[in-house]
């Protein structure tokens, strides 16, 4: 059995081929974080409101569907209810369509939709309300979360998204949520887990079209944005191109929308390829994947790279790294550090331990912390000195209440407001929790910002400056 790939595994190599070892070779997966939880609870409730608003909207235009085919009558009379009929057909059983004229389910919605207007149905474009809060509850459930924080978080991003989204599906168009697909070397189709599986995804959202159309949706929590341009080079969405025109068939597609729906801002960037432009995205995005495969199968030595990822690497973290275990402690080291750093060298082993200890001064005390809030024992250091967290009083006067104050006495707005400053991380907040965004064109335009410089000591890759 060889090595399965998936687009997660590239990227991850071509951060660092090291990086990539700790976790597919040795098996050491990364940890989950909080901003992943946030992400797949997000997702798993757009893929419920999905399937939700489509399955919904078939059962409508079925029933409307009753009044036009013998057929469809008869077979409603082997069932009890219309319900019980609707729901053998959407679990994909297929047991109602045995007999008929239908055959496959495919045969069955392009009949009903040649049959029934739309005026005779409701298109069902979002659950109501209290059925997307129970899809919430549904998949912090699923995602085992009990993080007030990370609970937070979610609902508000979902909740600025149910007044956003739309999830109605037009006549002969088809959707399909969470597809797992899995491809042979020669891009065969194949199971997701078989022995033969060489790459395989899942896609979040795909909707086909009776005009051979494709929509590929990609739902995202994160707060770094694609432009337009970005969305069409990218690999992973060039993966899904590659890997749903393969399964569905090139002959069946003329066009495919790669759509990325940010979630947090309900905002939507999205690039159409059209004609020979899918077939040049398949062709590269393939080439990218066997080249990488065809490096990493040939890589022996799987080399560390510094870059801006290190940060928050898992190998780094649970000291996996070379580039970060702890240099020697050798007295000719410590006898040239204590001289002052004389030289390169010992500028460099120096160095090598300042990091090593934050790494170890970060650990500790995470784990520190964690005792501390899960114990009700007094923990006493050196005989004086408690370790708890202690409250000290700090004043952080309030914008709108010194402007109040201010204005009362005279000053003018104009002369006020250059004391309030905003940094970048509250700007953002800003922006998400009022629910707008602003272009970056905007803001240079509309000189929104200024540049300043400040140094910071320390080893910076170019990524991270």
């Amino acid at each position: 059995m060889g090595m399965a790939y998936s687009y997660s595994s590239l990227s991850m190599y071509t951060q660092c081929p090291h990086k990539w070892k700790v976790n597919y070779i040795d098996k050491i997966k990364s940890p989950s974080r909080s901003y992943f939880t946030v992400g797949t609870i997000c997702h798993r409730v757009a893929e419920l409101s999905a399937n939700y608003c489509w399955e919904n909207t078939f059962k409508k235009k079925a029933y409307a569907f009753l009044k036009y085919d013998e057929d469809f009558q008869q077979m409603r009379e082997r069932y009890e209810s219309d319900d019980d009929m609707f729901e053998d057909i959407l679990d994909r059983k297929n047991k109602a369509l045995q007999g008929t004229r239908f055959k496959d389910m495919g045969i069955l919605l392009w009949c009903i939709d040649e049959a029934v207007k739309t005026e005779e149905y409701e298109i069902v474009s979002m659950p109501d309300w209290d059925k997307y809060n129970e899809y919430f509850a549904k998949a912090v459930v699923e995602e085992k979360c009990d993080d007030p924080e990370v609970i937070s978080e979610a609902r508000n991003i979902i909740s600025r998204f149910y007044n956003y989204a739309d999830f109605s599906t037009l006549p002969h168009e088809t959707l399909l949520s969470e597809q797992r697909m899995g491809f042979t070397k020669d891009w065969g189709l194949t199971k997701f887990f078989a022995d033969d599986t060489f790459y395989r995804g899942i896609v979040d959202n795909i909707i086909y079209t009776a005009d051979k159309h494709l929509v590929i949706t990609d739902y995202k929590t994160s707060r770094k944005m694609l432009s337009k341009w970005e969305v069409k080079e990218d690999n992973q969405l060039r993966s899904y191109v590659n890997m749903v025109v393969t399964k569905i068939g090139r002959d069946n597609v003329e066009s495919v929308t790669v759509r990325i729906v940010y979630m947090r801002f309900s905002e939507t960037v999205e690039y159409t390829f059209m004609g020979e432009e899918v077939d040049r995205a398949i062709t590269e995005n393939r080439l990218w994947v066997e080249g990488l495969a065809d490096i990493i199968e040939a890589d022996e030595n799987y080399k560390p790279v510094r870059n801006q990822f290190c940060s928050n690497c898992h190998a780094r973290e649970l000291d996996k790294c070379p580039l970060f275990e702890k240099v020697s402690d050798s007295s000719d080291i410590k006898g040239a550090i204590a001289l002052g750093i004389p030289n390169e060298k010992t500028c460099q082993e120096a160095w090598k331990r300042v990091e090593v200890l934050k790494d170890e001064y970060d650990d500790l005390t995470k784990k520190v912390k964690s005792f501390i809030e899960d114990t009700d024992a007094v923990v006493v250091i050196d005989e004086e000195a408690i370790l708890d967290k202690h409250y000290l009083e700090k004043r952080t006067y309030l914008p709108l209440e010194v402007a109040s104050v201010a204005l009362e006495k005279g000053a003018n707005l104009a002369d006020i407001l250059p004391f309030f400053t905003i940094s970048e991380t509250n700007y953002r907040k800003m922006q998400s929790k009022l629910g707008f965004t602003i272009s970056t064109e905007e803001e240079a335009e509309k000189d929104l910002y200024k540049v300043s410089k400040r140094s910071k000591f320390g080893a910076f890759t170019k990524g991270e400056i």
